[in-house]
């Protein structure tokens, strides 16, 4: 093993006991699901990235080789194009990107409707709010019950990391009409003085209209239990 596989292997604090044939170097085209990295320009991070039916987890060390023609690039939903060497089957070390600025459409809409619902939660606007469900959810919980729980949230530390809904990542696409968005303890979602750990959305197409709704929310606490 070389000295500098060796300082990427401890950089990342993966078990890599790579030889000359343990990885594959690849292009790869996909969708960035999350991205994850401290502000220094020589932290560490990694991304997932959707490629056709796989999702493949890329570790990367700053400053990285990219090509952004848009500021919008590291946004999840962008496409990316990337070179890394693939070390398991869906894992591997990140060498360069590029992306145009395309985004894949059904997130783009669908993230835009989860920082919506952020934006006037923070805001207050209940209504507002209340009106990016589906009928199926409003159907089962009125505005009365929804603006009481809304206001148990606190989202003052909302959006403290990068831009606001930077802590946004794709949990899930299992079609073009149905997106689930996940809303991480990064995002510093409050219940009273209790951090709510994870809040998931399930975002679906409605109908044939160009309007995606969100159907669902549920909350994941840091046990890995599971609350609607």
């Amino acid at each position: 093993m070389s000295v500098s596989k060796i300082i990427i292997c401890v950089a990342f604090l993966t078990s890599c006991l790579w030889s000359d044939q343990d990885h594959d170097r690849r292009t790869l085209v996909g969708t960035l699901y999350s991205i994850q990295g401290g502000p220094s320009v020589l932290s560490a991070g990694d991304i997932r990235l959707k490629v056709n039916n796989q999702v493949y987890l890329l570790h990367y060390r700053k400053p990285i080789s990219n090509t952004f023609v848009f500021g919008t690039c590291d946004d999840v939903g962008s496409i990316w194009t990337v070179i890394a060497d693939i070390t398991t089957v869906n894992e591997g070390v990140l060498l360069s990107a590029q992306c145009s600025g395309k985004p894949d459409e059904p997130i783009r809409r669908s993230l835009t409707v989860v920082r919506r619902f952020f934006s006037f939660t923070q805001q207050r606007a209940f209504e507002s709010a209340y009106s990016l469900f589906t009928k199926k959810w409003k159907d089962n919980h009125s505005i009365e019950q929804f603006v009481q729980e809304s206001n148990k949230l606190d989202l003052s530390k909302y959006g403290m990391l990068g831009r606001s809904g930077r802590c946004l990542e794709v949990d899930d696409s299992p079609s073009m009409n149905h997106v689930i968005i996940k809303a991480g303890i990064d995002c510093f979602v409050f219940g009273g003085k209790r951090p709510l750990g994870e809040l998931v959305f399930d975002v679906v197409r409605n109908g044939k209209s160009p309007v995606w709704l969100i159907d669902e929310v549920k909350t994941v606490d840091y046990s890995g239990g599971l609350r609607k």
